[in-house]
Protein backbone atom coordinates (compact mmCIF):
# COMPACT_ATOMS: atom_id res chain seq x y z
CA UNK A 1 0.00 0.00 0.00
CA UNK A 2 1.08 3.94 -1.13
CA UNK A 3 -0.26 7.39 -0.77
CA UNK A 4 -1.44 8.63 -4.46
CA UNK A 5 0.03 5.59 -5.83
CA UNK A 6 1.74 5.23 -9.65
CA UNK A 7 2.68 8.89 -10.34
CA UNK A 8 5.74 8.25 -11.90
CA UNK A 9 4.47 8.60 -15.49
CA UNK A 10 3.09 11.93 -14.77
CA UNK A 11 6.89 12.90 -14.82
CA UNK A 12 8.52 10.15 -17.63
CA UNK A 13 5.48 11.29 -20.20
CA UNK A 14 5.40 15.53 -18.69
CA UNK A 15 2.54 17.82 -19.03
CA UNK A 16 1.10 18.23 -22.32
CA UNK A 17 2.00 21.22 -25.11
CA UNK A 18 -1.36 21.02 -27.11
CA UNK A 19 -5.07 20.33 -26.03
CA UNK A 20 -6.46 17.90 -28.65
CA UNK A 21 -9.94 18.26 -29.85
CA UNK A 22 -11.15 15.43 -28.17
CA UNK A 23 -9.70 16.33 -24.57
CA UNK A 24 -11.02 20.23 -24.68
CA UNK A 25 -14.74 18.60 -25.71
CA UNK A 26 -14.58 16.35 -22.66
CA UNK A 27 -13.65 19.03 -20.53
CA UNK A 28 -16.12 21.47 -22.00
CA UNK A 29 -18.50 18.81 -21.04
CA UNK A 30 -17.14 18.14 -17.74
CA UNK A 31 -17.65 21.86 -17.06
CA UNK A 32 -20.92 22.23 -18.30
CA UNK A 33 -22.08 19.04 -16.60
CA UNK A 34 -21.00 19.73 -12.81
CA UNK A 35 -24.01 21.77 -11.07
CA UNK A 36 -22.06 24.33 -8.65
CA UNK A 37 -20.53 26.45 -10.86
CA UNK A 38 -23.65 26.71 -13.62
CA UNK A 39 -25.71 27.42 -10.27
CA UNK A 40 -22.89 30.39 -9.87
CA UNK A 41 -23.65 31.50 -13.43
CA UNK A 42 -19.97 30.64 -14.30
CA UNK A 43 -18.82 30.67 -17.84
CA UNK A 44 -15.37 28.79 -19.99
CA UNK A 45 -14.28 31.74 -21.80
CA UNK A 46 -10.48 30.55 -22.55
CA UNK A 47 -8.97 26.84 -22.05
CA UNK A 48 -5.34 26.12 -23.03
CA UNK A 49 -2.90 24.04 -21.63
CA UNK A 50 -1.40 25.89 -18.44
CA UNK A 51 -4.09 28.30 -18.85
CA UNK A 52 -8.10 28.63 -18.23
CA UNK A 53 -10.37 31.38 -18.14
CA UNK A 54 -13.42 31.50 -16.48
CA UNK A 55 -15.87 34.74 -16.31
CA UNK A 56 -18.40 35.06 -13.75
CA UNK A 57 -21.00 37.84 -13.32
CA UNK A 58 -22.04 39.98 -10.14
CA UNK A 59 -25.57 39.37 -10.05
CA UNK A 60 -27.63 40.01 -6.45
CA UNK A 61 -28.25 36.28 -5.85
CA UNK A 62 -24.53 36.12 -5.05
CA UNK A 63 -23.91 39.16 -2.85
CA UNK A 64 -24.44 38.72 0.94
CA UNK A 65 -25.16 41.31 3.07
CA UNK A 66 -23.19 44.45 2.40
CA UNK A 67 -24.87 43.97 -1.46
CA UNK A 68 -21.30 42.41 -2.52
CA UNK A 69 -20.87 38.69 -4.28
CA UNK A 70 -19.93 36.33 -1.17
CA UNK A 71 -16.27 35.70 -0.97
CA UNK A 72 -17.31 31.83 -0.82
CA UNK A 73 -18.65 32.35 -4.70
CA UNK A 74 -15.56 34.55 -5.46
CA UNK A 75 -13.34 31.14 -3.67
CA UNK A 76 -15.42 28.91 -5.85
CA UNK A 77 -14.57 30.84 -9.59
CA UNK A 78 -11.00 30.69 -8.49
CA UNK A 79 -10.96 27.03 -7.60
CA UNK A 80 -12.77 26.51 -10.80
CA UNK A 81 -9.97 28.37 -13.28
CA UNK A 82 -7.05 26.46 -11.47
CA UNK A 83 -8.96 23.11 -11.65
CA UNK A 84 -9.50 23.62 -15.30
CA UNK A 85 -5.95 24.94 -15.68
CA UNK A 86 -4.82 22.08 -14.07
CA UNK A 87 -6.77 19.88 -16.05
CA UNK A 88 -5.76 21.25 -19.45
CA UNK A 89 -1.98 20.58 -18.49
CA UNK A 90 -2.25 16.62 -16.76
CA UNK A 91 -1.41 13.61 -19.50
CA UNK A 92 -4.50 11.98 -20.14
CA UNK A 93 -5.52 9.45 -17.42
CA UNK A 94 -4.77 11.89 -14.77
CA UNK A 95 -7.27 13.75 -12.73
CA UNK A 96 -6.96 16.74 -9.78
CA UNK A 97 -8.30 17.82 -6.73
CA UNK A 98 -7.67 20.62 -4.91
CA UNK A 99 -5.97 20.29 -1.19
CA UNK A 100 -4.84 23.86 -0.38
CA UNK A 101 -5.29 27.19 -1.14
CA UNK A 102 -4.81 30.88 0.61
CA UNK A 103 -6.63 33.65 -1.34
CA UNK A 104 -6.22 37.61 -0.55
CA UNK A 105 -9.50 39.71 -1.60
CA UNK A 106 -8.37 43.07 -3.00
CA UNK A 107 -11.36 44.97 -4.05
CA UNK A 108 -15.06 44.42 -3.45
CA UNK A 109 -17.67 43.21 -6.91
CA UNK A 110 -20.53 43.98 -6.76
CA UNK A 111 -21.90 44.03 -10.56
CA UNK A 112 -20.82 43.79 -13.59
CA UNK A 113 -18.18 40.60 -14.74
CA UNK A 114 -15.72 39.28 -13.20
CA UNK A 115 -12.73 36.96 -15.28
CA UNK A 116 -10.61 34.54 -13.60
CA UNK A 117 -7.40 33.26 -14.60
CA UNK A 118 -5.93 30.28 -13.67
CA UNK A 119 -1.89 29.48 -14.48
CA UNK A 120 0.44 26.40 -13.34
CA UNK A 121 3.17 27.31 -12.22
CA UNK A 122 4.63 24.05 -11.45
CA UNK A 123 3.33 20.70 -12.28
CA UNK A 124 5.12 17.74 -10.48
CA UNK A 125 4.98 14.50 -9.86
CA UNK A 126 1.57 14.30 -7.69
CA UNK A 127 0.67 17.76 -6.90
CA UNK A 128 0.67 21.57 -9.02
CA UNK A 129 0.22 24.42 -8.25
CA UNK A 130 -1.71 27.29 -9.64
CA UNK A 131 -2.00 30.90 -9.57
CA UNK A 132 -5.46 32.80 -10.04
CA UNK A 133 -6.12 36.46 -10.61
CA UNK A 134 -9.41 37.80 -10.64
CA UNK A 135 -9.70 41.02 -12.38
CA UNK A 136 -12.65 43.13 -13.57
CA UNK A 137 -11.95 43.11 -17.17
CA UNK A 138 -13.31 46.78 -18.14
CA UNK A 139 -10.73 48.47 -15.64
CA UNK A 140 -8.24 45.98 -15.10
CA UNK A 141 -9.01 46.09 -11.50
CA UNK A 142 -7.87 42.86 -9.33
CA UNK A 143 -10.60 41.51 -7.06
CA UNK A 144 -8.51 38.86 -5.36
CA UNK A 145 -5.43 36.98 -5.97
CA UNK A 146 -4.91 33.47 -5.16
CA UNK A 147 -2.53 29.88 -5.09
CA UNK A 148 -3.85 26.47 -5.02
CA UNK A 149 -1.89 23.37 -4.50
CA UNK A 150 -3.34 20.30 -6.29
CA UNK A 151 -3.45 16.63 -5.95
CA UNK A 152 -2.75 15.00 -9.25
CA UNK A 153 -3.82 11.00 -9.55
CA UNK A 154 -4.10 8.40 -12.41
CA UNK A 155 -7.49 7.27 -12.81
CA UNK A 156 -7.12 5.51 -15.85
CA UNK A 157 -6.48 2.10 -14.09
CA UNK A 158 -9.83 1.75 -12.59
CA UNK A 159 -11.96 4.15 -14.41
CA UNK A 160 -11.34 1.97 -17.80
CA UNK A 161 -12.32 -0.88 -15.10
CA UNK A 162 -15.71 0.38 -13.94
CA UNK A 163 -17.77 -1.98 -16.65
CA UNK A 164 -20.68 -3.63 -14.76
CA UNK A 165 -18.80 -6.99 -14.50
CA UNK A 166 -15.01 -5.87 -15.14
CA UNK A 167 -14.64 -3.49 -12.18
CA UNK A 168 -11.26 -3.15 -10.69
CA UNK A 169 -11.76 -0.71 -8.08
CA UNK A 170 -13.52 0.94 -5.54
CA UNK A 171 -13.52 4.40 -3.67
CA UNK A 172 -13.55 3.67 0.23
CA UNK A 173 -15.36 7.21 2.10
CA UNK A 174 -14.30 7.63 5.44
CA UNK A 175 -17.50 9.90 6.46
CA UNK A 176 -17.02 12.22 9.61
CA UNK A 177 -19.51 13.67 11.89
CA UNK A 178 -18.88 14.68 15.00
CA UNK A 179 -16.08 12.95 15.48
CA UNK A 180 -17.44 10.01 14.33
CA UNK A 181 -17.31 7.61 11.49
CA UNK A 182 -20.10 6.69 9.26
CA UNK A 183 -19.90 2.45 9.11
CA UNK A 184 -21.66 -0.29 6.96
CA UNK A 185 -22.66 -3.42 7.22
CA UNK A 186 -23.11 -6.13 4.74
CA UNK A 187 -25.67 -8.56 4.34
CA UNK A 188 -22.98 -11.58 5.22
CA UNK A 189 -21.44 -9.82 7.75
CA UNK A 190 -21.36 -11.21 10.90
CA UNK A 191 -22.57 -9.48 13.86
CA UNK A 192 -20.46 -6.24 15.03
CA UNK A 193 -19.08 -6.15 12.01
CA UNK A 194 -19.12 -2.67 9.93
CA UNK A 195 -16.30 -0.97 8.16
CA UNK A 196 -16.26 2.28 5.58
CA UNK A 197 -18.70 2.68 3.00
CA UNK A 198 -17.34 2.24 -0.64
CA UNK A 199 -18.32 1.62 -4.46
CA UNK A 200 -17.28 2.30 -7.77
CA UNK A 201 -17.62 4.78 -10.60
CA UNK A 202 -19.98 4.30 -13.51
CA UNK A 203 -18.40 4.90 -16.96
CA UNK A 204 -17.51 8.37 -17.44
CA UNK A 205 -18.87 9.48 -14.43
CA UNK A 206 -16.76 12.13 -12.41
CA UNK A 207 -15.18 11.29 -9.72
CA UNK A 208 -16.82 13.61 -6.89
CA UNK A 209 -20.12 12.44 -8.44
CA UNK A 210 -19.81 8.89 -8.20
CA UNK A 211 -18.59 9.26 -4.41
CA UNK A 212 -21.47 11.43 -3.59
CA UNK A 213 -23.54 8.70 -5.19
CA UNK A 214 -22.06 6.27 -3.41
CA UNK A 215 -22.18 7.57 -0.06
CA UNK A 216 -25.74 8.45 -0.34
CA UNK A 217 -26.88 4.51 -1.63
CA UNK A 218 -24.94 3.23 0.99
CA UNK A 219 -25.50 5.24 3.91
CA UNK A 220 -28.30 8.19 3.09
CA UNK A 221 -25.79 11.14 3.48
CA UNK A 222 -24.96 13.97 1.51
CA UNK A 223 -21.49 14.11 1.68
CA UNK A 224 -18.52 16.34 0.26
CA UNK A 225 -14.85 14.92 -0.13
CA UNK A 226 -12.24 16.33 2.10
CA UNK A 227 -8.81 14.75 1.56
CA UNK A 228 -7.21 11.99 -0.75
CA UNK A 229 -6.14 9.76 2.22
CA UNK A 230 -4.18 6.58 0.23
CA UNK A 231 -4.51 4.78 -2.58
CA UNK A 232 -3.73 0.88 -1.95
CA UNK A 233 -3.40 -2.04 -4.78
CA UNK A 234 -3.10 -5.74 -4.06
CA UNK A 235 -3.44 -8.61 -6.29
CA UNK A 236 -6.57 -11.33 -5.27
CA UNK A 237 -5.73 -15.01 -6.21
CA UNK A 238 -8.06 -17.52 -6.16
CA UNK A 239 -7.13 -21.53 -7.80
CA UNK A 240 -8.48 -21.82 -11.03
CA UNK A 241 -9.17 -18.40 -11.63
CA UNK A 242 -7.46 -15.11 -12.88
CA UNK A 243 -5.64 -12.97 -10.59
CA UNK A 244 -7.46 -9.62 -10.20
CA UNK A 245 -5.42 -6.49 -9.37
CA UNK A 246 -7.53 -4.29 -7.39
CA UNK A 247 -7.17 -0.68 -6.53
CA UNK A 248 -8.72 1.26 -3.69
CA UNK A 249 -8.94 4.92 -3.46
CA UNK A 250 -9.39 6.32 0.00
CA UNK A 251 -10.92 9.85 0.57
CA UNK A 252 -12.24 11.24 3.69
CA UNK A 253 -15.89 13.33 3.56
CA UNK A 254 -17.37 15.75 5.51
CA UNK A 255 -21.71 15.83 5.99
CA UNK A 256 -23.69 18.34 7.96
CA UNK A 257 -26.63 15.07 8.37
CA UNK A 258 -26.96 12.79 11.10
CA UNK A 259 -29.19 10.92 10.09
CA UNK A 260 -28.10 7.48 8.70
CA UNK A 261 -30.76 5.61 5.76
CA UNK A 262 -29.10 3.45 3.52
CA UNK A 263 -31.27 3.55 -0.16
CA UNK A 264 -29.15 0.30 -1.45
CA UNK A 265 -30.72 -2.15 0.43
CA UNK A 266 -29.86 -5.39 -1.43
CA UNK A 267 -25.57 -3.83 -0.87
CA UNK A 268 -26.64 -2.77 2.99
CA UNK A 269 -27.81 -4.61 5.40
CA UNK A 270 -27.62 -1.33 8.21
CA UNK A 271 -25.18 1.76 8.84
CA UNK A 272 -24.44 3.41 11.81
CA UNK A 273 -21.77 6.20 12.89
CA UNK A 274 -19.18 4.79 15.30
CA UNK A 275 -16.50 5.69 17.63
CA UNK A 276 -13.02 5.53 16.03
CA UNK A 277 -11.87 3.18 18.95
CA UNK A 278 -14.48 0.85 17.83
CA UNK A 279 -12.14 0.13 14.78
CA UNK A 280 -9.82 -2.30 16.95
CA UNK A 281 -13.08 -4.61 17.44
CA UNK A 282 -13.78 -4.39 13.81
CA UNK A 283 -10.87 -4.99 12.49
CA UNK A 284 -10.38 -8.22 15.19
CA UNK A 285 -13.34 -9.44 13.22
CA UNK A 286 -12.20 -9.45 9.94
CA UNK A 287 -8.80 -10.89 11.20
CA UNK A 288 -10.43 -13.64 12.88
CA UNK A 289 -12.24 -14.57 9.68
CA UNK A 290 -9.78 -15.58 7.49
CA UNK A 291 -11.77 -14.03 4.46
CA UNK A 292 -9.52 -12.57 1.77
CA UNK A 293 -11.60 -9.32 1.07
CA UNK A 294 -12.06 -8.70 5.17
CA UNK A 295 -8.06 -9.42 5.56
CA UNK A 296 -7.70 -6.57 2.97
CA UNK A 297 -10.60 -4.18 4.74
CA UNK A 298 -8.39 -4.80 8.01
CA UNK A 299 -4.45 -3.74 6.59
CA UNK A 300 -6.61 -1.34 4.39
CA UNK A 301 -7.65 0.59 7.78
CA UNK A 302 -4.32 -0.25 9.27
CA UNK A 303 -2.75 2.50 6.91
CA UNK A 304 -5.55 4.38 7.21
CA UNK A 305 -5.97 4.66 10.63
CA UNK A 306 -1.78 5.84 10.73
CA UNK A 307 -2.49 9.40 8.88
CA UNK A 308 -6.61 9.99 9.22
CA UNK A 309 -6.21 12.82 12.12
CA UNK A 310 -9.30 11.09 14.16
CA UNK A 311 -7.18 8.05 14.80
CA UNK A 312 -4.46 10.04 16.08
CA UNK A 313 -5.33 9.96 19.88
Amino acid sequence: MGRTGSMGSMKSRGARKTLAPARRRMLVERMAGVPFPNLLGMKLVKLVPGEARISMAGVPKLHQYQKIVHGGAISSLADTAATFAALASVPDGFDVITIEFKLNFLAPFASGKAIATGRIVHLGRRTCVSEVSIKKPGSGETIAVCLFTMLCFQVVPFISGSQKHGRQHDITLYIEGDGQIAVIAKPFYPPSLYRAPSGGLEPGEILETGAAREAHEETGLDVKLASYLLVATVVFTCPDKPAIEWHTHVFSATTFDRTLAPTDHHEIREARWADPSEFATFGAIMRESQRGGLLYRAALHDQVAKIHPLFQH
